[in-house]
């Protein structure tokens, strides 16, 4: 069955038009095939990837609002009895991808607010040293990194001027990253976050408000 023509992106007008069968080919294309386009059309000169970057941060601040708020954080990551250690949860990939899309459109800061909730929630559990949670924490590090990048780059071009908000956010990682080395440490395990919580620091130190 063919789809229907996709929902409004925008719930205003944005400027330019989509034609009613480019937006039946865009509703009907595989996500991979989708995805393929975008970043063939990304990646064809500077000016469509700040435009593609400035439409989705429109787009996920438009949609922040109706998000699923995450009101259960114990299924970011579940206990396997059996193997007595924690595994990730099946909440943990989608709120990642979003704080990703976050990041990566230049969201930093509100990234950081999702990937707090992952490490309040990791201080609740042990893990083996090897296995998919020590893995998903190894991305989750990461993660943490490049959303402190994305923070760096609002800060320095002036996007993120709210620089008292800034502090606040950057300080609420901060204590969630303290408490749950603390926590991780008094099990005897090996605190995941070291890289995110150093270029934390790193932007803590350098940023005046």
């Amino acid at each position: 069955m063919i789809a229907s023509p996709a929902p409004a992106f925008f719930e205003t007008h944005p400027r330019g038009h989509v034609n009613l069968m480019t937006d039946t080919v865009i509703a009907n294309l595989d996500i991979n095939d989708l995805r393929a386009i975008t970043r063939h059309l990304v990646s064809m000169t500077p000016l469509n990837a700040a435009s593609f970057c400035a439409a989705a941060r429109a787009r996920l601040k438009q949609t922040a609002t109706k998000a699923t708020p995450l009101s259960d954080s114990s299924q970011l990551f579940v206990v396997d009895a059996e193997a007595e250690s924690s595994e990730p949860g099946p909440a943990l990939a989608p709120l990642l991808a979003r704080a990703r899309a976050y990041f990566g459109s230049g969201l930093g800061f509100e990234s950081l607010k999702l990937l707090e909730d992952v490490v309040n929630a990791t201080a609740d559990h042990e893990w083996k040293p090897e296995g998919a949670m020590a893995d998903s924490l190894a991305l989750v590090d990461a993660d943490i990194s490049q959303a402190i990048q994305s923070c760096t780059d609002a800060l320095g071009s002036g996007a993120m001027e709210d620089r008292t908000s800034a502090r606040l956010i950057l300080d609420g990682l901060f204590d969630a990253l303290t408490s749950c080395r603390i926590a991780v440490e008094g099990w005897g395990g090996e605190f995941p976050f070291d890289r995110g919580l150093g270029n934390l620091n790193y932007l803590r130190n350098t940023l005046t408000v």
